[in-house]
This record gives C-alpha cells, structure tokens and sequence, in this order.
C-alpha cells in the first residue's frame, strides 16, 4: 500500500459547495468530531471509495456517518468491527421546510393573427302551418292461434368445465381424525391384540379426513373402515393408504423392499404424505405382519404404527433367567441369547425411544468390572454402566434413549466384563420402554 503523509486538517461546515448552475445548493455534510488528543489527528478523506487504499485513523462519511479506520485496509466497507470506528451517526431527516412562494405569471404569446369579422345574420323565414292530423285507423280483429310445433331434438351435452379451487380456508390438508388399529371401535387397544386379521381404521377424535384428488383437497366424513388380512407376505412391513372409492373411503396395503427400505417412496403434497405415483392415497401407516394373514399389536411386538394421532405406548422385552458365566471383555448378548430382543416399528425417522433395562449378576471373588449395556440392532453398545461384583450378587439399572430409524429394528440388553481369570455370571433381565405409535 502506498504511503502518505499525514497533516491536520480543517473541515469548514459553513463552507458551502458551490452549487450546480440551476439548483440550489446542497446542505453543509455534518460536523465530523474533534480530533482526539494524541500526537496524529484524524485524516479526513471525504467519501469513502472502494478503490482507495485507508490506513489507521483516516476519516470518511458513508450513507451520512463518520467512520475512523482502526486499521490499514482497501475494499473494506465501513461497518463496525477490527476494520472500522464509527464516531458520528446519521442524523433523522428533519422535518420539511415550507413551500417556496409561486413564481410570476409568464407573459402571453403572440396571437397567430387578427380573426376576421363577422357576417351579419341572415333573416328567419316564415313558420309554414301545421297541417290536420288524420283518423285513426280501426284495429283488426286478432287472428287465430296456430297449432305447437314438435319439439325438436336435445342438442348434445358440452363438455365438463375443469373443477374449480377450493375455497381459501375451507379445506385443512392436515385433517385426519383417525387411527389404524387391531380392534374395532377402538382406537387405541389396552389389552395385547396378537393374531389379528383384520386391519380397522377408527374415529379418533372427529370423523372427517381430508384427500388429495390430484388437483386440490376434498373432506370425507366416515364412521370406521376395515380392510380383512389375506395374502400377505410374512415377516414384511407395509404401508397403509386411505382413498376416496367412489365416494367412499377405503384402505389400500403397499409391502416394503425389506425391513428398513419402501418399494414405493411417499411424496409431499401440502406438508401431507401421499403415495408416489397415486397422489389419492394419504399415508396414514405402517404395519408388520406375524404371518400371510395376522398382524400384532402388543408391547412385545408393536407392529402398528400410526402416522396422525400417535400416543405414548410401552414396549417390553425379558430375558428369562437362566445363568451363563462370563469372563470376556467382548460384549456380547445377555446370557449369549440373540434371540432376546425388543422389536420396534417406525413409518418416518427421528421419534425417541426411552429405554430402561435391569441385568441380574453375581460375580466371584477376584473379579472386578462387570458390565451391562443397552444394544441397537444387534451387539452395538450404548448406555452402558459398569459394577465391582466381587463376590456380590446384584441388579445393574440401566437408563437411556435412543433415535429410531425408518422401519423395523430391535433393541436388546448387553454384556462383558474386564477380567479373563474371574467369570461373572449373568442370570438374564428386563428391558422396557416407550414410544409414540
């Protein structure tokens, strides 16, 4: 950056620019502050310009402000911050002055030339008489009516108008006053339902449930609709669709890819999930089937999850209490059982789980660290404590939560410990918990 001297300098406000030919001149800029007290005054550079080069304490105005350079910079736009001080706000406009007194008449042009005289009026001629009026004519007498034409054939029907927009206001997309459940009449079962065989969807809180008919919304009122399990394939997930059947709502089944992936994707139509590729269906479900014709809903297996109207449900799982001895640190099943698991159903990401597990152990004399752990799709380890069971026998409480992925998956309780020579041994546990479905 080229350097320059710097000098003090002196704005006088009263100064006036001088003005353009034919406006009148600008008001003075604000007085800037006085310089401080230190060996080098403020450098005052006018506006500020982008392709200027400023070092530390040159003044400029931008957009009605004083500014003071803090530090060298170039295409450095005033702001507070490392590079800019400003030291005198724009003021508020003040308020407008009154108006001028109007200007003098200008003075009338040059007539395009004398106008010439005028004729003299001509004579009025003489009225002429009104003639007699005539008789009138007597009316003829009304003739006959004639005989009704044939009617003559229906012209064609034209062709249907294109529906119009619903009204603002009228519709809300997210109307859904019902649940998919196992019991009907029933929208939210207390008892387990295990072997179900038919799939309901149940008021809930009203009886109306808004769909998309491809070019807007419609509101269908209904009581409870049913759909009977047949021909299913076991073991798979399936989304649950409610439509519009002729003026009747009812459900539609579509399987899953596999346990964590769709064959057919949802789409968003107004912050609604609807099926890709037939925007009539709203999603309204998941399921999970037990056999080709059942399904179950129990904490045990919770293979019914609801997209609207979800509640808190609880989930369970026990391991039984038959004994294994441990002595490594590789975590592994409780009591080696894989088998042992708490299965969860999810139709959409992100919902929490809370978890709370229980493992009873004993350990031997010379043994240190026993440990337990919650477990998500298998030996993956979270939540875990850590005891000193040394000749004692006791409950490990574990406490956790963890984020559920889209479709089905398990929880389960884990175990190892940190000392080869003393076995610990594992008499089994309990893991619970509970999630919205």
């Amino acid at each position: 950056m080229p350097q320059r001297s710097r000098k003090r300098i002196q704005i006088y406000p009263d100064r006036p620019y001088p003005p353009t030919p034919g406006t009148p001149p600008p008001p003075p800029p604000p007085e800037p502050p006085p310089p401080e007290d230190d060996d080098i005054s403020p450098a005052w550079r006018s506006d500020w310009r982008a392709v200027a080069y400023y070092d530390i304490d040159d003044v400029v105005t931008l957009d009605g402000a004083f500014w003071k350079a803090k530090r060298s910079s170039h295409n450095v736009m005033p702001a507070p911050g490392a590079d800019w001080q400003m030291l005198v706000s724009q003021g508020e406009d003040g308020e407008p002055g009154p108006p001028g007194p109007a200007g003098p008449a200008g003075a009338p042009g040059e007539p395009g030339g004398p106008p010439g005289p005028q004729g003299d009026p001509g004579p009025t001629g003489a009225t002429g008489a009104t003639g007699a009026t005539g008789a009138t004519g007597a009316i003829g007498a009304t003739g006959a009516t004639g005989a009704t034409g044939a009617t003559g054939a229906t012209g064609a029907t034209g062709l249907t108008g294109a529906t119009g927009p619903a009204g603002a206001g009228s519709i809300a997309p997210a109307t859904c006053n019902g649940r998919i459940t196992t019991e009907s009449g029933v929208a939210i079962s207390i008892a387990p339902r295990s072997a179900q065989s038919t799939l309901y969807f149940t008021q809930h809180e009203g009886n109306s449930v808004a769909l998309y008919t491809g070019t807007a919304w419609e509101q269908l009122t209904f009581t409870e609709i049913s759909l009977p399990l047949a021909g299913l394939i076991d073991a798979t997930n399936y989304d649950v669709f409610v439509f519009n059947n002729a003026g009747a709502l009812a459900l539609e089944l579509v399987a899953w890819a596999s346990a964590t992936a769709r064959a057919t994707a949802l789409l968003k139509q107004d912050g609604i999930y609807l099926q890709s590729g037939a925007a009539t269906r709203r999603f309204v479900g998941t399921i999970r089937t037990t056999s080709s014709s059942t399904i179950e809903d129990s904490p045990t297996r919770p293979f019914v999850w609801n997209m609207q109207n979800r509640v808190m449900r609880p989930v369970e799982m026990l391991t039984g209490l038959g004994s294994y001895s441990c002595n490594s640190p590789v975590v592994d099943y409780i009591a080696n059982n894989s088998t042992k698991r708490l299965p969860v159903l999810a139709g959409l990401p992100g919902q929490t789980v809370a978890l709370f597990g229980k493992v009873l152990a004993q350990g031997v004399a010379g043994t240190n660290g026993a440990y337990a752990f919650l477990g998500y799709d298998g030996p993956n380890a979270f939540g875990g404590n850590a005891y000193n069971l040394s000749g004692y026998t006791l409950t490990m409480q574990l406490a956790d939560s963890h984020l559920l992925e889209v479709g089905h998956h398990f929880f389960c309780l884990l175990m190892s410990t940190d000392n080869s020579s003393g076995a610990c041994n594992y008499y089994g546990g309990t893991l619970s918990g509970l999630y919205e479905r």
